[in-house]
């Protein structure tokens, strides 16, 4: 479970540093924005901006001290050690990427950088938490994942004006009572951190929109989580929650839903109430039924319950008209409902290995349904009415009691579908 959950972490930062390449390729067209030490000195006073990564730099390139005017200076994905001191008379220094690198602290000299807003240190292996850090009283965003922390310090709270704080995949065990008083937080990233419980100060953030809890031994939501009136992002996944307290209902803001591997057996009713809901993961749980409820949240588009106890779809589902994506494998479903044809937007269902015999005439009203995934089911027949998904392109009934005349019946239906028996 933990290894998934770094894989996902890493996926994120693998899609980020592509994004930070087209970045950068878009960044070449702006005014002062360099990719080159060589070019930016013969054009020294007009660079503000200067992107080294990935160059395989063993050291600070003492060159770059020499362009003390820049606001945003990028050295991730190197093999730096050291700071120099010098790193401090950068003055007019706004944003310092630093992640991916070898470094094991910080120069204290870099507390003079009193303009800095953004200062991402991922990656690197200090030995303590930097207190240097406190010092920079007008960071808006810090990112520590993967440093190898153990601790963060009190003075945390210090940094009033933070919005994003990334501290995911250290073996903290345990927050500071004064991470409340981060009254401007917005983002926090909190994944496999041996976290078991948070401070109750927490409900003062609020301001926080999104806080990623994933990969943790929490056995109950914390009460202080449903006081938090903004709250748009909730991921508690891999964790040993076991009941959806009723309290949920008060975040009416949120957006995505993430209760995927826990230990969940019932999903109350007043899930319907969560009317911004657009995503819904609750995967791998040990949930036999899905309320009526559900067809409440009129404006999900993603719905996950696969790997549960379900033995049915509720009729309901049909209100769901923005459901592009309902997947419900690994269940003990029968029978799909004829009120599934209400699902107009849905790109892609998820019903293999369940026990479905029969499939309704309705499905062929799926007219955007791209992939479907049926195999390992019971299912001897097709109706004719599937020959109407004409923007189908996936379909694998695998293991299934299909004779070889009705899959070579199924081939004529759908001729323009790739179909794995």
């Amino acid at each position: 479970m933990f290894l998934k959950v770094i894989i996902l972490v890493l996926y994120f930062f693998i899609i980020s540093i592509y994004a930070g390449e087209e970045n950068a390729d878009e960044g070449q067209k702006e005014v002062g924005f360099y990719t080159s030490i060589e070019e930016a000195l013969k054009n020294s006073p007009k660079v503000s901006s200067l992107w080294l990564k990935n160059k395989n730099l063993k050291e600070f390139p003492n060159d770059i001290l020499k362009l003390k005017r820049i606001d945003m200076l990028n050295l991730a994905g190197n093999f730096l050690r050291l700071l120099p001191e010098e790193i401090g008379e950068f003055n007019n220094l706004s944003d310092l990427d630093l992640s991916n690198n070898m470094l094991m602290e910080l120069p204290n000299e870099i507390i003079a950088l009193k303009k800095l807003k953004m200062l991402r240190l991922s990656g690197n292996s200090f030995k303590e938490f930097p207190e240097e850090i406190l010092e920079l009283s007008e960071l808006e965003l810090l990112q520590l994942v993967s440093c190898n922390l153990r601790e963060i310090p009190e003075g945390i709270g210090k940094l009033t004006k933070l919005k994003v704080l990334w501290l995911s995949l250290n073996p903290l065990g345990e927050l500071p009572k004064e991470i409340g008083s981060l009254k401007k937080l917005e983002d926090l990233h909190l994944v496999c951190i041996e976290l078991k419980e948070i401070p109750k100060e927490i409900e003062e953030l609020r301001n926080l929109k999104a806080i990623n809890l994933a990969g943790n031994n929490i056995g109950l939501i914390p009460k202080e989580v449903f006081c938090l009136p903004n709250i748009e992002i909730l991921n508690l996944s891999n964790n040993k929650i076991n009941v959806i307290p009723e309290k949920m209902w008060n975040l009416k803001k949120l957006i995505m839903l993430n209760l995927r591997e826990n230990e969940i057996v019932m999903m109350p009713r007043m899930i319907g109430q969560l009317e911004l809901l657009m995503y819904l993961n609750l995967s791998a749980n040990n949930i036999n039924k899905i309320p009526n409820d559900i067809g409440k949240l009129r404006r999900l588009e993603d719905l996950y319950f696969s790997k549960n106890n379900i033995k049915e779809i509720p009729k309901k589902i049909s209100n769901i008209k923005e459901l592009k994506r309902l997947i419900l494998d690994h269940n003990r479903i029968k029978i799909i409902p004829k009120e599934i044809r209400g699902l107009m937007n849905l790109r892609l269902l998820d019903l293999s290995n369940n026990k479905i015999k029969d499939i309704p005439k309705e499905i062929g009203e799926l007219e955007k349904l791209g992939t479907l995934l049926l195999q390992s089911n019971k299912i001897k027949k097709f109706p004719k009415e599937i020959e109407k998904l004409k923007g189908l392109k996936h379909l694998n009934l695998k293991s299934n009691d299909l004779s070889e005349k009705e899959k070579e019946r199924i081939k004529k239906l759908l001729p323009s579908t790739e179909i794995e028996f």
